[in-house]
């Protein structure tokens, strides 16, 4: 249970957070440490107040004379006192006697102007200045003392202006140290996303996901481990898919194979009984059989077809076919189907920009032999084809036209439907294109072929 915990990536970050939230709290303790401690040190010591320092320098002089030895004896008391302390003294007569301390120039002879201007300018600011008359009079001269401001500021303050920008630093440390283990956190996240995004678009050569590696337990390594699943169940169906087609496959071919022998049969059996002198009724039902057995064995035949089309097993071989030729050839084998049912066919051959062709022979029989078919099963009533070729800008056309009601016509006759997806597959896989349309009471559908598929002319 401990490890499992430790491998989400929620308490990964809730660590973080608590180890940020502990050196904050030891960063405060610290601080509260070392200035509880010298709270205690300031209680016990004797902090120096303005006004005490004032009136013991006043008093410190006023005891003595203006011998140099008894001045000089003030001042070593006061510079043991406080060790920060600069004093000078100057005589009743301006002259500057002795100094302690004072580590800028001082002038020798002092006038009442300068000391004036001196004791203006030290007001108020740093060092702390103090000027005393010795002995009390103001003809014995007087001396100075001059202690920083930091000698009379509490060891707290003084500590946050010695160690302030320390503990700034301090703390910004911690802050910029849980900022870049959180921004390193996330962008390892991202990182294992984008890499499970990148391994969702990949695909293998049956156009299905791959799987991932998987290298932690956490959430997204159980995401991970859900993705390998998903991709092992597509490629099992994809196996048992493409099973279940071959099967499918083989059992069409099978069948067709099967229910043709038997076909051929019925169909020369009715050919030996169509010689004997029969009733009308009897020999129109023989016409009638013939012809059911025939569409029976053409509904076969377009199956196999488009199973072999649908799964790219339908051999393809194109090659160099002069369109007029062909069509003169191969419609001619149709004259005696459309007489026989009473139609008017017409050739109307225009010239073509380009007379040959680049397409497989076999689909091209195929298909015009598909279209005729529909022919005669949906126009029978207007008893009428035609086969036509025209140029265009851009591309050659063959068009078959009927005054029938078109494909989506009601008739008699059924099972158009294969026929026409094996003629839009065929058409697709030789790079052509077809539409069909009404025009002037006639339904036309319409070869078109661009330009650029073609090798010769």
């Amino acid at each position: 249970m401990r490890r499992k915990w430790f491998s989400s990536l929620q308490s990964k970050y809730m660590l973080i957070i608590l180890v940020a939230l502990v050196l904050f709290q030891l960063s405060y303790l610290l601080v509260v440490i070392v200035f509880t401690g010298i709270s205690n040190q300031q209680e016990n010591s004797d902090i120096p107040k303005y006004v005490d320092v004032e009136q013991s320098w006043h008093g410190s002089l006023r005891i003595v004379s203006d011998q140099p030895e008894e001045i000089d004896l003030v001042f070593s008391t006061w510079k043991k006192k406080y060790p920060e302390a600069a004093m000078f003294w100057v005589n009743g007569q301006g002259q500057l006697m002795d100094t302690l301390g004072i580590e800028r120039e001082l002038p020798e002879q002092w006038t009442s102007t300068y000391t004036i201007s001196y004791m203006k300018e030290s007001y108020g600011n740093d060092p702390y200045t103090v000027v005393a008359f010795i002995s009390g009079e103001v003809d014995k001269g007087f001396a100075v003392i001059e202690l920083p401001r930091y000698v009379f500021q509490p060891p707290a303050i003084d500590m946050i202006d010695r160690f302030g920008i320390w503990m700034l630093i301090g703390v910004t440390i911690v802050v910029v140290w849980f900022i870049v283990i959180s921004y390193l956190f996330f962008r390892q996240i991202r990182k294992r996303l984008l890499r499970l995004q990148r391994a969702m678009s990949t695909r293998n050569n049956d156009e299905l996901p791959v799987p991932i590696t998987v290298k932690k337990s956490d959430e997204i390594g159980q995401l991970e481990h859900a993705f390998n699943r998903m991709v092992g169940e597509l490629s099992e169906s994809r196996r048992r898919e493409l099973d279940e087609e071959r099967i499918r496959r083989e059992l069409i071919a099978n069948l067709s194979h099967d229910i043709r022998t038997p076909l051929t049969k019925l169909r020369a059996n009715a050919y030996t009984v169509s010689k004997f002198e029969l009733p009308a009724e009897g020999s129109s039902a023989l016409t009638a059989l013939d012809s059911s057995v025939r569409h029976i064995d053409e509904l076969v035949d377009n199956l196999l077809a488009y199973t072999l089309l649908s799964s790219e097993q339908y051999r393809y071989e194109p090659q160099e076919l002069h369109m007029h030729r062909f069509l003169r050839e191969h419609v001619a084998a149709w004259y005696a189907v459309f007489e026989q049912e009473g139609f008017e066919i017409e050739m109307k051959l225009e010239p073509l920009d380009q007379a040959s062709w680049q397409v497989d022979p076999i689909w091209m029989k195929r298909i015009i032999d598909n279209l005729l078919q529909n022919v005669l099963r949906h126009a029978k009533e207007g008893r009428y084809v035609a086969i036509e070729t025209e140029a265009f800008s851009g591309f050659d056309v063959i068009r078959i036209v009927d005054r029938g009601a078109g494909m989506d016509g009601n008739t008699a006759q059924k099972g158009a439907g294969i026929g026409l997806s094996i003629v839009d597959m065929m058409v697709e896989g030789m790079g052509l294109t077809w539409t069909s349309y009404h025009r002037d009471r006639q339904f036309v559908v319409e070869l078109r072929h661009p330009y650029g598929l073609s090798t010769s002319s």
